[in-house]
Order: structure tokens, then sequence, then C-alpha cells
């Protein structure tokens, strides 16, 4: 059992490799900050599979006795460091999201990290019980907190901003399937990691075989649909000559939205409704958007803006 779970982490971190080949090669071309975060993800998530690799190596090789001896100790206490980048994770899923949606990250973000970090420290150091049940509870929290932060906010939002997103090189319709797909692999894995606490429900080897082929899955998903989430085909000479145009006059997300729309021939109704505004709205961005770039009619800054 412990071979067919060696086997199974060191297949899925080849094939996270590839992921985080293809990520990183997507962000080469596109220059999306979400694309740069996603790889943070992907190289935390491929850091943890790797130690599984080496524990389910020693644990082939060796005897049980030799490895609860000298082994198991070691893998028992790098829980603390791989607790940090659980919530590492955690952290820049909330980045993916804001920046899939071209908004501002919030504070409060960093905020929230510095403080489960400084809570989880404060918990292993402080000596609240010699007790087995207090040191398991220690090094099992962090994992849960980290998956807290998927469900308490990641999915809530991820699930629901196919239609926020302002980006023109997202394709809005894999972004639902994203999230359901990342709702699923944290709750399959949440349930792993529960079912053995706190006592042994199940072998620690069929766990991490569990373990192994859910990693596998999760690269593979990766590796096979990364691409097809953003548009590697756009025209990248247009999309830089657009993002010079933003930057001179300073043309906000919103207006931005407003600029591509009018150069579709949209009225300012049928953007209201797009955009979810009302009409009056539309007129003041309009208002703005002449101001800057010093024309005085939606035909003229058309033409400008396609120029």
């Amino acid at each position: 059992m412990i071979e067919l779970a060696h086997f199974a982490h060191f297949l899925s971190f080849s094939i996270g490799l590839v992921a985080i080949y293809i990520s990183v090669s997507l962000y080469k071309t596109l220059q999306l900050k979400a694309i740069k975060t996603y790889t943070a993800i992907l190289l935390g998530i491929n850091l943890i599979i790797f130690i599984h690799i080496l524990e389910a190596f020693f644990k082939t090789i060796i005897s049980d006795v030799f490895y609860d001896l000298w082994f198991r100790p070691v893998f028992w206490y790098l829980i603390f460091p791989l607790a940090v980048i659980r919530l590492f994770i955690g952290n820049r899923f909330l980045f993916f999201i804001y920046q899939l949606k071209n908004k501002k990250i919030p504070s409060w973000i960093n905020n929230l990290f510095i403080g489960f970090l400084i809570v989880y420290i404060l918990w292993i150091i402080i000596p609240f019980s010699d007790s087995s049940e207090i040191i398991h509870l220690n090094t099992y929290s962090i994992t849960f907190i980290h998956f807290i932060l998927f469900f308490s906010f990641v999915f809530g939002s991820f699930i629901q901003i196919r239609n926020t997103i302002k980006n023109e090189i997202i394709k809005k319709k894999w972004i639902k399937a994203v999230g359901w797909f990342f709702l699923f692999y944290a709750f399959i894995l949440f349930l792993l990691r529960l079912i053995n606490f706190p006592v042994h429900r199940m072998h620690e080897d069929i766990q991490m075989l569990g373990l192994g082929i859910l990693a596998l899955i999760f690269n593979l998903t990766n590796t096979l649909f990364l691409k097809k989430v953003f548009k590697t085909n756009l025209n990248i000479e247009e999309k830089n000559s657009r993002q010079v145009f933003f930057e001179k006059y300073k043309i906000t997300n919103r207006e931005q939205e407003i600029i591509l729309l009018i150069c579709e021939g949209k009225t300012n109704k049928e953007i209201a409704e797009k955009l979810f505004i009302t009409p009056v709205t539309v007129r003041d961005h309009l208002s703005s958007i002449y101001r800057k770039v010093n024309v005085n009619n939606r035909t003229r800054l058309a033409g400008m803006f396609k120029q």
C-alpha cells in the first residue's frame, strides 16, 4: 500500500512541475498578476506533495521500527513549517480572487494572515499542557485554518465572480468550473485530514494513498485546464497599446469597461444594463472620460481609442 502511495505522490509531483511550467509560461506571455499569484499557490501545494514523497519513500525502504525511531519525529515536526505554507496558500488564494476581479487587494487579507500566524506561533510555544491531545491539536489546527480561509471567503466569492471579472484575457465561462473544482479539492483534503483526528480511524498508509490520488487529480486538472482559463491567443500588441492608452489618460477600471462597450456600439442604456448601473452614472463616467481625453462625443472617443 505504501509503495502505491509513493508512486501516486511521485506521479502527481511530476505532473505538478508541468503545471508550474505552464503557469510560468502563461505569466511570461500575458503578464497577469493573477497568474503569478496562482503560480505561488502551485509551488506551495507541490512543496507539500514533495514532503509526502519523502515520507512515503522512507517508509518504503526502511523497517517500521527504524522509521518510528528516527524518521517519524522529523516528519512530525515538519508539520509546523508546512502549516505556515498552508496559511500562505490560503493568503495567496485570497489575492488571486481580487486580482481576477482587477480590484485593489484590501489590507485586511495580509492582516488576517499575520494574525493567524501570530496566534499559531503562540499556540506552539505556550505550554498549555503536556498531554498528547493538546500537541496533536496544535499541529492539526493550522491545517484546518487553511480550509477555513477557503470555505469562509474564497469559495463564496469565487463561485460568484464570473460576472464581475473585468479582465479581458480571462475566459469567464471557465471561472465557475475552477471554483467548484477547488471546492471539491479542499473538501476531500479536509476529510482525509480529519478522518484520523483525534483517533486513528484509517491506516495512515491508506490515508497517504488517498492524499496522493487527490494530489494527482489536482495537478492533472491544472495541467489540462489551466490554459483554458486564459485567452492565450490574444493579440498582445493590441493589449499593450490599450494599456498604454488607459495609463496615459488615467482611465479607471469602470471607465475602461465603458470605453470598450462604446467601441462595440452600445448605447448608454445598454451599457447601464450590462454593468448593472444607472444611465445617469454612465453619463457621469462619460463626462469624466471626455474631460480626460479631451473629446466631446462618443464617436470621437471611439475613433481615438481604436487609433
